[in-house]
């Protein structure tokens, strides 16, 4: 399956950090100097990649993709919004695709 699909009607939008809940991800160890350079690039020259995040029926986010890019975006003090692609009606099975998707 293509990202294509994986991310088929998501919605783009800008979300505040802090109303973001990361969860268990595929990816479980980060470096601190690669977040502080990411960091340092995405100050410079902007998020080139969304989020990706889901919204269950109570309106809550999750993080299902980037979460190098939250944990760096988190470190900056003037960054709280950032763009993300919005999924919303999707199986627990589907999100697990979509991360796996992202990290292979």
């Amino acid at each position: 399956m293509n990202d294509e699909k994986l991310l088929k009607g998501a919605q783009l939008d800008n979300i505040k950090l802090s109303k973001i809940t990361v969860k268990k991800q595929v990816r479980t160890k980060f470096n601190d100097d690669s977040i502080k350079e990411l960091a340092a690039n995405i100050k410079e020259n902007g998020l080139i990649q969304p989020l990706v995040l889901h919204r269950d029926d109570r309106g809550k986010y999750t993080l299902i993709c980037g979460e190098r890019r939250f944990r760096a975006m988190s470190t900056l003090k003037d960054m709280e919004t950032c763009p993300c692609f919005i999924l919303e009606g999707r199986t627990p099975e589907q999100l697990m695709a979509i991360q796996f998707s992202e990290n292979s």
